[in-house]
């Protein structure tokens, strides 16, 4: 019997898919160096290599750590992305798990079926905490509203079938739970079913297929529901009208598939256009992930009165010009944003706080924020503030300091270092005052708020004390200063000096803590 070893012959199939595979592993770093980049699908910075020290190495989310850095960096990444899904669409199904297809033409993210079911707190901290924001809001005279946005996936869910109904199982059974435990608070309602009813009368208007927001018509039945529980019937869809802007949807669902550069269109605005409201719009720069849009509405329409804070995610885009214009005032501020916006004194000076949050991130919300001890307890106390009344003759008193300080630095060359420089002569060339008169400047007290003085500071710093060593020493200028300002008082002083420009610029300035005022007087 031959006894000799087996002799292996590689075919010329078997060499061209072995060379096919190493193609495949070394033609994007190829490509790579004739200038290819990887082109990163998701809207986010690319992952940072994961410590390599001590254990690490012995830890499985260590390797699939070092697997994401190096997809994320890997030319032509977003390239095969966009290809393979562009092939599976071409019969209607997605090719990442994190999107899942539907009925028509919709695609959905897999979260909006995950996230509901992922509560990762317990349901009676929840109804306490809340029903605390209540009672907090009711003793300082406010309005508390906690929304939940519903997602595409709960509106369309008896349309659903295969990947998406399987999916859809565990939020199914776990959203009725969460909504009755919310309900139990008094400080909620469904924005659900009218949606539903919507969907069922009119098929396929109200969300978009491609994206995971509903559409500006559906945003209309949002606003039409925030507005009517305030002031029943107020609203008028009839007011409802096009802006002359468009925003460009480009497909957040699509984006996950690498494809939306070839979906982006823009979608006109929806507005409510109320024929007897004029309506004062100023966006505010705080550096954040949207800037502060604030709303005040004057005219024979009615309003709901006062001073409305709305904190918010994406979903409002599509709903807010539907229903600002129906408030005498209300301030858009983003989930992002709450802190550079300083949302716990703008809470104090309010009249009622709407929070609005996507079904799939609002257990993450409630668990991380609203549930936070140091949160709860800063939210609580500033809903229990009663608001300060507008005060009339705070602006003259103001004026009055800022021409005194004026005229005696243009009679002297220096700066006042105090209101008592100004009230009597402190033996400086030139002084022809006095530049004031009258106790309200001699006491370093206001009468009806706090410290109250003079002080040079730079103009590049404001909310900070920076006193100037000289006279016109770099950008110095000098200041009235006014400790134990409401965040409100100083938002109306911004109005009239400033035209709204927010409080971190302009003539009048404010920062938190001891709520102190700044207000120019000269450089």
């Amino acid at each position: 019997m031959d006894q000799s070893p087996a002799i292996t012959r590689f075919r010329p199939l078997h060499i061209a898919t072995f060379l096919l595979f190493i193609g495949m592993l070394i033609a994007p770093w190829i490509a790579g160096l004739f200038g290819a980049s990887s082109d990163t699908v998701e809207r986010r910075l690319p992952v940072e290599l994961p410590d390599l020290g001590g254990d690490s190495l012995l830890e499985v989310q260590t390797f699939a750590g070092i697997n994401e850095f190096v997809s994320d960096r890997t030319p032509l990444r977003g390239n095969a992305t966009s290809w393979v899904n562009q092939f599976w669409l071409q019969f209607g199904a997605s090719g990442d798990l994190a999107v899942v297809e539907g009925p028509g033409e919709y695609f959905f993210l897999a979260e909006d079926f995950t996230q509901p079911c992922s509560r990762n707190y317990e349901l009676d901290d929840m109804v306490d905490q809340f029903v605390d924001f209540r009672e907090s809001a009711e003793n300082g005279g406010k309005e508390f509203l906690f929304l939940v946005a519903s997602d595409k996936g709960a509106i369309l869910d008896d349309q659903l079938t295969g990947r998406a109904a399987i999916a859809a199982e565990c939020s199914r059974e776990a959203r009725p739970e969460f909504r009755e435990a919310l309900d139990s608070t008094g400080t909620s309602f469904d924005l659900a079913p009218a949606l539903i009813a919507a969907e069922q009368a009119d098929p396929g208007r109200w969300y978009y297929e491609h994206d995971s927001h509903w559409t500006f018509e559906g945003g209309g039945i949002v606003a039409e529901q925030i507005v009517n529980h305030f002031d029943d019937g107020l609203f008028d869809p009839e007011n409802i009208g096009t802006l002359q802007r468009a925003l460009p949807i480009n497909g957040d669902v699509y984006r996950r598939l690498g494809i939306s550069r070839n979906l982006e269109v823009p979608d006109p605005v929806l507005a409510s256009i109320r024929p007897d409201t004029t309506t004062d719009r100023v966006e505010t720069q705080i550096g954040g992930t949207r800037t502060i849009r604030s709303y005040r509405n004057t005219g024979s329409d009615q309003f709901i009165e006062g001073r409305t804070i709305a904190v918010h995610d994406s979903m409002m885009n599509f709903a807010e010009r539907q229903l600002a214009s129906y408030f005498e005032e209300i301030v858009f501020i983003h989930w992002d944003d709450l802190e550079l916006a300083n949302f716990i004194f703008e809470v104090a000076e309010s009249d009622r706080v709407i929070m609005m949050n996507v079904e799939r991130d609002v257990h993450n919300t409630i668990r991380a924020d609203l549930l936070d001890e140091e949160f709860g307890q800063q939210f609580t106390s500033a809903l229990e503030n009663e608001r300060a009344e507008p005060d009339d003759l705070l602006p003259e008193e103001l004026i009055a300091g800022a021409d005194a300080l004026r005229n005696f630095t243009s009679d002297t060359g220096e700066f006042a270092q105090a209101f008592t420089e100004l009230l009597a002569d402190p033996g400086i060339d030139g002084w022809a005052g006095p530049y004031l008169s009258g106790e309200l400047y001699d006491r370093g007290v206001h009468p009806r708020y706090g410290l109250w003085r003079t002080v040079q500071v730079g103009d590049s710093a404001p909310g900070t004390i920076t006193e100037c060593s000289e006279f016109n020493s770099g950008d110095c200028a000098t200041w009235l200063l006014l400790a134990d300002t409401p965040v409100s008082i100083a938002i109306t002083l911004d109005r009239e000096f400033d035209d709204g420009d927010g409080l971190t610029s302009g003539r009048v300035r404010w920062t938190g803590g001891f709520e102190i005022l700044y207000f120019y007087s000269l450089a």
